[in-house]
């Protein structure tokens, strides 16, 4: 009971300290590889949003440890809205429209309708996760305005798989207006 007790003293501590320092996401326009529209942060979004953001194709083996890790898949966890930005600025805009067929392709269900690949406001993006290393995954849950309460980078481990459902369980409660429950699991 007592860590239960730190670890939620921790949680507030860390949406305390994050709204404090709000960094916002930016606003971001694009499609997902079945061409359904996205908008982030997005008017009237009522669940926190979770991003996996690559921006080489190396960083899809880091987004595999973080799904093989994750308690429930990203792609059916009703508790978030998911998904997982492919920034392609850096490529020519030929290029592009080859990377997205190929990704097409590749990229199977459910998976394809939570993929979105985007080529705006680059720089950004790279500042909001202290972009380092174009070959590791940038991880970041948002409340449901856009903004950041938590972030990693690299391949998922237990430690941050354990840190990142926390989050989500403690925004979803509050999103839905609910005491969340972190009881024993």
């Amino acid at each position: 009971m007592r860590r239960w007790v730190t670890v939620e003293f921790a949680l507030f501590l860390t949406i305390l300290v994050s709204t404090i320092l709000a960094q916002s996401l930016p606003r971001l326009e694009t499609k997902t590889l079945d061409e359904q529209p996205v908008v982030i942060p997005g008017e009237g979004r009522t669940k926190p949003l979770l991003l996996f953001i690559g921006f080489s194709h190396k960083s899809d083996d880091d987004f595999k440890k973080w799904a093989d890790e994750a308690r429930t898949p990203f792609v059916t966890d009703a508790r978030v809205d998911y998904y997982e930005l492919a920034d392609l600025q850096s490529a020519p805009a030929l290029i592009r429209k080859m990377i997205v067929h190929g990704m097409r392709g590749s990229v199977k269900e459910p998976r394809r309708a939570h993929f979105a690949p985007f080529s705006q406001h680059d720089a950004e993006w790279r500042m909001l996760v202290n972009f380092a290393d174009p070959n590791v995954i940038y991880v970041v849950l948002a409340d449901p305005q856009g903004n950041v309460v938590w972030q990693s980078r690299g391949p998922a481990t237990e430690a941050k798989a354990q840190e990142l459902e926390s989050m989500i369980i403690k925004l979803a409660g509050e999103s839905s207006g609910t005491p969340s429950s972190t009881g024993n699991r």
